[in-house]
């Protein structure tokens, strides 16, 4: 009985991060440095589609091209610390930025 109910604990919390998730990205959908979402339903998210993870091209853009790319994730953390406009407190941050969270769109 106990297993079932860290499991179901555990559950709980996937669902609310998720929820979380859904709905900052619904906030920060007018940013073009952050990937819309279309629909979400319990921890499934559905979004716009992006091409490539960035970690999987990196080692082939140009460094000029990585300066460029650099720019336009500080935009994307720009608008996440913005979320409740400009010159306003931080009410969100992304705690976990790595190559693995930046993909490469249309």
């Amino acid at each position: 009985t106990r297993l079932r109910w860290n499991c179901g604990h555990l559950q709980d919390r996937y669902f609310e991060f998720s929820r979380v998730d859904a709905l900052a990205m619904e906030r920060l959908s007018s940013s073009p440095y952050i990937m819309g979402i279309h629909a979400f339903c319990g921890v499934s998210v559905v979004t716009e589609r992006g091409v490539n993870d960035i970690a999987y091209v990196v080692d082939h853009l140009s460094p000029r091209f990585k300066l460029y790319v650099a720019k336009m994730v500080a935009e994307g953390i720009a608008a996440v610390h913005e979320i409740d406009g400009k010159n306003q407190p931080v009410s969100l941050v992304h705690n976990d930025i790595n190559v693995g969270n930046i993909f490469w769109g249309r």
